[in-house]
């Protein structure tokens, strides 16, 4: 061969290996990458030498690549221990080839040496920051194809496992059960705004779990909730796993100086932001060479704090433009979620588009820890066919961010051949042929009964702690008896009651649900029945609908939001004998409404026999006797409206999905006490607007605030139960400081105007996580002020508090555990100081805390 043929036989080469990110593959490599004592190694590297295309193993050590048939060279690193090269020939069929590594000694530098590996790669960082300046974001939009597997792994032995001691190989990880527990894939079209708005056209979406009979779409909605009155609703995820479908979507976008990703409570600094060496040591480990002498650098980055959360792994930077042409990177910190990540980590390839650095292939790999399984997740994404755009299609609508077609899923296995962009793991294989095998039997009332039959099974336990239940998917029906524990009420009005209820749902067309409510109980000591019945019609097809009617005879709390210490205390009970009927619905995009008009009986309880009332000593010793008044009738119409501006969302299966909004929700409350109507004694007028909303400040951590104001604009004939209620504090116990006030007392109301504020921030570790042995012990601050201001009483309140606090899991959701110091002062000249101990929880459906 001469040497010109050599010499474009080597380019053609170099460049076919560098473009492979672009192509479509039709094989595949897979195996174990293991250390020689036959340990996993989890997270290894995996690429084609001399190219920056390559994946990482999982955390048991097992990786998967695709690639077109061919001769390859291919590399396996990992930290600490001497890389190895294979070569291999691909042919028509898939190969698996385990890899053994051996421990290296030192860590050496790949094709260079140089004298000061910190101020080169400093050096090459610096350009790459420079450089990001000359990139023009511009809306585009690509093919994009997605597949997201997750899977559940045994990997620890559990007492009811039968197996014997020798029968176990302790050098290798236990795996004794691999189900895919979810195999989602998608075709269609990627939009990204220059707003950096994302939104996906599918043209085919399959669910591969999703072959089982819709059973339910359950919204929880009580007729009143406890707290402040909400009219939005609130879902319920039957299937917790649904949240991890949607990480396919994360990107390390390090153009960004702080960089928003799901699974973090905060954002995670960029190693390309201003002042990132703050956060990030770099290290230049060598370089990959191209064919025109110039270089691919190798930037190594890693975080100077362990205890904050952010990234570590490798930036690939191009020589002569100093673009970064692929990152491989993980989270490295607490990850504060609902899932317990063992880790998180992330292959990103780019393609330089129109003065711009897009991902044209994506990895996402990462491991959740539950009890003895592991739950392995991974997710590829291959865009293509870039194209610039200026606005989304038209059959978007407004703040809609996904779009199904009608056929999006009811493709063929054949158009789904054509559509995948790569090839699928055996696993994977083997589940979508055994679920559509199943697809019929899943719709069929044999498999809607024997999933029932276990719910629907009458044990001693079910009788005694759990409910009686029985349930048919097959006909959308269901009921449930309280259990026996629950119908003993010793802290009952009066002393013991004995309880009664039961619950009925039932679907009709999978459009609407019926659901009643249920309660009776009875006082031993009064002799005396009370109970309530509520019936709700509930629609969430393109708008949300609920239709409720209630009648009752029940003692009721005059506070729905009290401090711990008054929700006993029998002054703050009246019994209400009521009819009440509400609507509710989506007006429309992101603005609810409800109007609710109740009738009722308002009569004390001090006429009650309350010498065997567990807490009527308590009652006596803090002064708070039961409300007295004379009984009145009360006609009362309620008008609320909750505002979410540019709530996004979109359809499916005719299904409306909410996926919130970045702006301050605003809620108006309109109460009128209407006179003479069956004998109505009330004449009242009552407004109410409130503003609250939550943002972060870029590495102090995230702020969350509520204003409310409100008046009773006419109050001819207003009674003490219906003036306006504040949610207090009791002594030593910290409450949610932004719908609460720490040092006004329990008990907080008015019949006049008032405005109020509250401010909470917590710093989310961004404090002691910086402190050298502090950070350790992953503590955390949190600070904030609230005010009171009733302008008729000449009283003004400010109150402050600052807190250290700790997450800590408990039954697989998370829990802080905080002390608080509170201060006051107010117009009456009395000032206050106080410590106190307060719980905080985690809200997993907004992957947030509660305050």
């Amino acid at each position: 061969m001469s040497a010109f043929n050599k010499i474009c036989s080597y380019h053609f080469t170099v460049f076919f290996f560098l473009l492979l990110p672009f192509y479509c593959f039709s094989n595949h490599i897979n195996g174990v990458i293991s250390n020689k004592n036959g340990e996993p190694l989890p997270f290894a590297s995996v690429y084609i030498k001399n190219t920056t295309y390559g994946v990482s193993s999982n955390a048991f050590g097992e990786y998967f690549i695709e690639l077109k048939p061919g001769k390859y060279t291919i590399v396996y690193s990992y930290i600490g221990y001497q890389s190895k090269e294979k070569i291999i020939t691909l042919n028509d069929d898939a190969q698996k080839i385990n890899i053994t590594l051996d421990e290296n000694d030192q860590n050496l530098i790949e094709y260079e040496v140089v004298s000061n590996t910190k101020n080169k790669a400093l050096e090459i960082i610096e350009k790459v920051k420079k450089t990001k300046k000359k990139y023009i974001q511009k809306s585009f939009t690509s093919k994009e194809y997605s597949k997201n597997t997750i899977e559940k792994r045994q990997f620890k032995l559990q007492r009811k496992d039968t197996i014997e001691k020798w029968e176990l190989d302790t050098s290798k990880t236990i795996n004794f059960k691999n189900d895919v527990l979810k195999f989602v894939e998608s075709y269609g079209d990627f939009y990204c705004l220059e707003s950096n708005k994302k939104s996906w056209s599918y043209e085919a979406y399959q669910d591969f779990a999703d072959t089982k009979q819709e059973q339910d779409f359950v919204i929880i909605q009580s007729f009143e909730d406890f707290g402040e009155y909400n009219i939005t609703p609130q879902y319920e995820v039957d299937d917790k796993y649904e949240f991890l479908i949607t990480l396919s979507e994360i990107e390390f976008d390090l153009f960004k100086n702080n960089i928003d990703i799901k699974i973090a409570n905060k954002p995670i600094v960029s190693p390309l932001a201003p002042g990132s060496r703050t956060y990030y040591k770099y290290d230049y480990i060598g370089f990959i060479p191209q064919e025109d002498s110039t270089k691919i650098h190798k930037i190594q980055i890693s975080p100077r704090f362990k205890n904050e959360l952010l990234l570590k792994g490798v930036l690939f930077i191009e020589d002569s433009t100093f673009s970064i042409k692929s990152v491989e990177l993980e989270l490295s910190g607490p990850i504060q979620s609902e899932f317990n990540f063992e880790n998180f980590h992330i292959i990103q390839n780019y393609k330089q588009f129109k003065s711009q650095n897009l991902i044209e292939r994506k990895i996402i790999d990462y491991t959740i820890k539950e009890e003895i399984f592991k739950i392995i997740g991974n997710a590829v994404i291959i865009n293509s066919n870039f194209q610039i755009i200026d606005k989304l299609p038209d059959y978007f609508k407004k703040n809609q961010i996904k779009f199904f077609s009608d056929s999006a899923e009811l493709i063929s296995d054949q158009q789904w051949n054509g559509f995948r962009a790569i090839d699928l793991k055996k696993n994977e294989l083997e589940y979508v042929e055994y679920t559509d095998s199943l697809r019929n039997y899943y719709q069929s009332e044999q498999y809607a009964l024997e999933q029932d039959s276990s719910y629907n099974k009458v044990t001693l336990s079910k009788v005694l702690w759990e409910g009686i239940g029985q349930k048919n998917r097959y006909k959308g029906y269901s009921f449930y008896i309280w259990p026996i524990i629950s119908q003993f009420n010793f802290f009952g009005i009066g002393g013991y009651r004995h309880n009664l209820g039961f619950n009925y749902n039932k679907n009709i067309n999978d459009q609407f649900k019926i659901s009643t409510e249920n309660r009776i109980d009875y006082g031993i000591v009064n002799k005396d029945f009370k109970g309530s019945t509520n019936i709700s019609i509930i629609s969430n097809d393109e708008k949300y609908k609920q239709l409720t009617v209630g009648i009752g005879d029940e003692y009721k709390p005059i506070n729905r939001f009290p401090s711990i210490s008054t929700a006993f205390s029998r002054s703050n009970y009246v019994r209400s004998q009521q009819i009440q009927t509400a609507y509710r619905t989506e007006i429309v995009n992101g603005l609810y409404g409800e109007m609710k008009i109740e009738y009722c009986l308002q009569t004390p309880i001090d006429n009650l026999d309350l010498e065997s009332d567990i807490f009527n000593s308590t009652d006596s010793i803090l002064e708070l006797p039961p409300l007295s008044f004379e009984p009145y009738k009360k006609f009362e119409s309620r008008i609320q409206l909750t505002w979410l501006p540019f709530q996004k969302y979109y359809f499916k299966k005719n299904k409306k999905i909410v996926l919130g909004t970045k702006f301050p929700t605003v809620n108006f409350i309109y109460r009128k006490g209407i006179p003479r109507i069956l004998n109505s004694e009330v004449n009242f007028d009552y407004l109410e607007l409130g503003v609250n909303d939550e943002f972060t400040i870029p590495h102090l951590g995230k702020s969350k605030w509520n204003i409310q104001m409100g008046a009773f604009v006419n109050k001819r004939s207003l009674r003490v139960i219906e003036w306006k209620y504040f949610r207090g504090s009791d002594v030593g116990f910290f409450s949610n400081p932004l719908s609460s006030f720490q040092l006004l007392g329990n008990t907080l109301f008015t019949e006049n105007s008032y405005l109020r504020g509250n401010y909470v921030h917590s710093f989310d570790g961004n404090i002691f996580n910086k402190l050298p042995l502090i950070s350790k012990l992953g503590l955390e601050l949190s600070a904030g002020i609230a005010t009171l201001i009733i302008p008729d009483q000449d009283f003004a309140h400010l109150e402050s508090f600052i807190g250290i606090s700790r997450p800590f899991r408990i039954f697989g959701g998370l829990v802080k555990f905080g002390v608080f110091v509170s201060s006051s002062i107010n117009s009456n000249g009395s000032s206050g100081f106080e410590l106190k101990g307060g719980v905080n929880g985690y809200d997993s459906f907004r992957n947030q805390w509660d305050y």
